[in-house]
């Protein structure tokens, strides 16, 4: 899926003295691409802005044919859900499901139905291939952060996206594991054909994607 921004301008609130600012940026479809910055850059807002969650007050947003700036809240909503995995910092893991259900749930807010059999045997395919196929049914209040980190990895590619988002993936890892995690994003993406955008802080984790941004170059405002 390609990715286009232009002249994208995002203010939280008149008095919050936040100001984004991209006057350009693109992804290639099937590309991969690593955004670096530090706290408070601005690099979870745009995640947010270019799945739709966040409204940019000027400027486009374009995933592929759809001008997501255009689309109401209910299309949006729609699009994230069928087109986009997305990897949140805070995880967003419902406390009420166990570890597999957590994974499974994009195919239940979709209100198509149920998962199929092949929907969830490939989360618990996802879930052995980061180690944490033995809690499949363990309540995610139960597991630590790295295993409640790994559960939103798996539940960002199960639905292979064509377009994958990590805000901070790897914060709660070891260094091994974190090589592993975006190892896995990275392979998720690649067999997908899916265009794959991280944001992170972590100049070591950014080697080998296509292209590395600053966040500071990209925009000319002041980050969250």
């Amino acid at each position: 899926m390609e990715i286009r921004v232009g002249n994208l301008e995002f203010q939280y609130g008149s008095g919050s003295g936040f100001r984004l600012l991209i006057p350009e940026f693109q992804l290639s479809e099937g590309s991969q691409t690593a955004i670096l910055g530090p706290s408070g850059s601005g690099k979870s807002t745009l995640l947010n802005l270019i799945a739709g969650i966040l409204v940019p007050n000027a400027g486009t947003i374009h995933a592929g044919d759809r001008a997501i700036h255009e689309l109401p809240a209910t299309d949006r909503r729609r699009f994230r859900l069928r087109n986009v995995g997305y990897l949140f910092q805070d995880f967003a893991l419902l406390d009420y499901l166990d570890a597999r259900e957590n994974v499974l749930l994009p195919y239940r807010l979709y209100g198509e139905g149920h998962p199929t059999r092949e929907d969830r045997q490939r989360a618990v395919e996802l879930m052995e291939s980061v180690g944490i196929g033995h809690l499949q049914r363990r309540p995610v209040t139960r597991l630590s952060r790295g295993e409640q980190q790994r559960v939103a990895l798996c539940r960002s590619l199960v639905t292979e996206p064509g377009l994958l988002l990590a805000d901070e993936p790897t914060g709660n890892l070891d260094p091994v594991a974190k090589q592993d995690a975006i190892m896995l994003l990275r392979e998720g993406a690649r067999k997908r054909g899916a265009t794959l955008l991280v944001v992170t802080h972590d100049h070591n984790l950014v080697h080998d994607f296509d292209k590395v941004h600053d966040m500071d170059e990209m925009s000319a405002g002041a980050g969250r």
